[in-house]
């Protein structure tokens, strides 16, 4: 548990080594958090039934990707990062955040990061949130993240179409 929480507070500081402690003292291992133990930290926030899961999450995500526009090569955000970042929006109410979040995903990936290429699943996960609220405006809303998604990959190298899972979530919105 220490270790995940070292590699969270390193990322602010650069200057700091996650290591392990042992009788000879402190064992360098790297100078910067892995992403892999980033994305499992914004992976429990998405989990958690906290309140400000989402927002911690999101915070720790914004530095990640700051370092990485800062030159670190190391914490450039991939799909797992983003998608445990929509994950933890979607699960509560803040599932219009989380589709800003996964045309963020898709803008990064266009822009040449080919590590965050959105998955069918991310989609799929905006789907679902639209298809459990019960506003009148739900089915539209779906249909035209749907429509996008569809006129994005269409015109751009993004080779992902909408399943058969994602047409049932359009249908149950309705």
């Amino acid at each position: 548990m220490g270790f995940f929480l070292s590699a969270v507070r390193t990322i602010s500081h650069t200057r700091k080594f996650v290591c392990f402690k042992t009788k000879l003292g402190c064992i360098p291992l790297f100078s910067y958090p892995p992403l892999s133990y980033l994305s499992s930290v914004l992976h429990c926030w998405s989990d958690s039934k906290r309140g400000d899961a989402s927002l911690r999450a999101e915070a720790l995500f914004r530095k990640m990707k700051a370092r990485f526009e800062d030159g670190d090569e190391y914490l450039r955000p991939d799909h797992v990062a983003y998608s445990n970042l929509i994950n933890a929006f979607a699960k509560g109410d803040g599932f219009v955040h989380a589709e800003k979040l996964l045309w963020e995903m898709v803008d990064d990936y266009l822009n040449g990061n080919d590590a965050c290429k959105p998955r069918i699943r991310n989609l799929n996960t905006i789907i679902a949130c639209w298809s459990r609220v019960s506003a009148r405006h739900s089915p539209e809303n779906a249909e035209r993240i749907v429509h996008r998604w569809i006129r994005v990959t269409e015109e751009t190298k993004l080779d992902t179409y909408p399943d058969s899972y994602t047409f049932s979530l359009l249908l149950k919105c309705w």
